[in-house]
């Protein structure tokens, strides 16, 4: 990730940079909207839901 320059370090902390977070709104993104569709149009449980999403949210 830091490579990628998604997070960065100073001193003992790690912390995102401003990519890491556009990053991180994005995926966090996709996983709600992934849940929504399998919650609202499928009728799916949170059990079974919340696995699927977090698989869409790396597409």
């Amino acid at each position: 990730m830091e490579s990628e320059y998604l997070i960065s370090r100073r001193g003992a902390g790690i912390y995102l940079t401003t990519s890491g977070e556009k990053a991180a709104e994005t995926i966090i993104r996709r996983h709600r909207i992934a849940e929504r569709l399998l919650k609202d149009l499928f009728q799916m449980e949170p059990e079974q839901y919340e696995k699927i999403a977090c698989e869409f949210e790396h597409i």
